[in-house]
C-alpha cells in the first residue's frame, strides 16, 4: 500500500455506504424484460442509448487541468 491509498478498512466502509444507498433490484421487472427480449418484443432505441451514453460520458470524463 502506498501513502496515497486509503486503508482497506476505509475503502470497505465506503463501499458499504455506497451499497446501503443503492436501490434494490426489481426482480419482477428484470423477469419481464428478459421475457420481452426472448420473445423479440423488446425494442431498442439506438438514438436514446447514444444520447444517454453521451450524457453519462460527460458526467464521468475527467476535468481538464
Amino acid at each position: 500500500m502506498t501513502e496515497r491509498e486509503p486503508p482497506l478498512n476505509d475503502e470497505i466502509a465506503q463501499l458499504a455506504r455506497e451499497l446501503a444507498i443503492t436501490p434494490p433490484i426489481d426482480e419482477a421487472k428484470v423477469a419481464r424484460v428478459k421475457a420481452a427480449i426472448a420473445s423479440g418484443q423488446y425494442r431498442i432505441d439506438p438514438d436514446a442509448i447514444a444520447d444517454a451514453l453521451i450524457r453519462w460520458s460527460g458526467q464521468t470524463a475527467p476535468s481538464a487541468p
